[in-house]
């Protein structure tokens, strides 16, 4: 097997598993009420990137409607 088809198969995967996700994070999405739901900011700690609270915001809402797809963001 070549390396670019296992790339291939690799990024097949990939693919495979955010739709799955995908799924999932509809399916639960379902059980919460807007009202209960509350963006949360990640602690110093916590923070993998620096980014504003406002484009964090901003991506939460592209993601929600659905503009752009989680891994768009990632």
């Amino acid at each position: 097997m070549s390396d670019k088809e296992k790339i291939e198969i690799l990024l097949k995967n990939v693919i495979n598993m955010h739709e799955k996700l995908n799924i999932l994070i509809e399916y639960l999405a379902k059980d919460v009420k807007k009202e209960e739901y509350q963006r949360e900011f990640y602690s110093e700690e916590e923070k993998l990137v620096e980014i504003e609270k406002d484009t964090y915001n901003e991506m939460c809402d592209l993601m929600e409607d659905n503009t752009i797809p989680f891994m768009g963001i990632a």
